[in-house]
């Protein structure tokens, strides 16, 4: 599997297609993708089945994949793997997207918001006969992202990469406070740098990202885009084999 990865951004698209060999060497949801019963010929993982996407295809104008994604867009409105497929067919887009930003923060920033778009365009695609459909969802989601009025975008908070990794694996009940005290604990001694554990000790005291951004004297969206970091390393040292 090919992502262009690009220099400025590559933590966020790095991690993402960290997340796809997870998901694509999963037999459960092959098994599931399989019962899709998708216009394509039969697939062995589910890269294979991005393949038949037409990765790529919305940078060459071309639309043989046409009938699966309208296929798999009717069904990611319900169904968070078809979603991650088709974000995952959408990857090279986004990057080559990210690009043209100018320097690393303007990157991330440009990522982050290309990713909340993707997703919230993904799933609210409307179900209609289109043309060129790969194409399209590149329009949609660059007006999503950039190309209108922010403060309505962001009323319903789309599902990011990592909410969708936690629905695949759910964890069981615990006692909040005390699970978070000792994978804190845990991270700290698994090297995870210490201003990170102390912001999610913040967080899950309750302290909100505003407080906090007031106090570092950096904006809102970086301390949420932070948090989603901490939140993804935590959750590495959490599914880590114990040794």
């Amino acid at each position: 599997m090919h992502v262009f990865v690009p220099s400025r951004s590559h933590h966020l698209l790095a991690r993402l297609q960290h997340e796809w060999l997870r998901l694509d060497r999963s037999p459960e949801l092959l098994e599931r993708a399989r019962g899709w019963q998708l216009p394509v010929a039969p697939f062995a993982s589910l890269d294979e089945l991005v393949g038949h996407c037409g990765r790529g295809a919305a940078i060459r104008g071309a639309h043989d994949d046409d009938e699966v994604l309208t296929a798999l867009l009717g069904l990611a409105r319900h169904d968070d793997l078809a979603a991650r497929v088709l974000l995952q067919r959408m990857l090279p887009v986004l990057a080559a997207c990210t690009r043209s930003a100018s320097s690393h923060q303007s990157q991330q920033d440009a990522l982050h918001e290309l990713l909340a778009a993707t997703w919230t365009v993904i799933r609210t695609y409307p179900s209609r006969s289109t043309a060129y459909v790969a194409a399209d969802l590149t329009r949609r989601i660059r007006y999503t992202a950039f190309g209108r009025d922010r403060r309505r975008v962001r009323r319903d908070e789309p599902q990011p990469w990592w909410v969708f990794d936690l629905q695949l694996a759910p964890d069981e009940p615990v006692a909040a406070a005390d699970e978070l005290s000792d994978l804190l604990d845990l991270a700290e001694r698994s090297g995870i740098d210490g201003d990170d554990v102390e912001l999610a000790r913040r967080l899950g005291r309750g302290d909100t990202p505003a407080q906090l951004a007031s106090e570092r004297r950096v904006t809102d969206r970086t301390i949420r885009n932070r948090r989603a970091e901490v939140v993804y390393r935590l959750r590495t040292v959490a599914l880590a084999p114990a040794g």
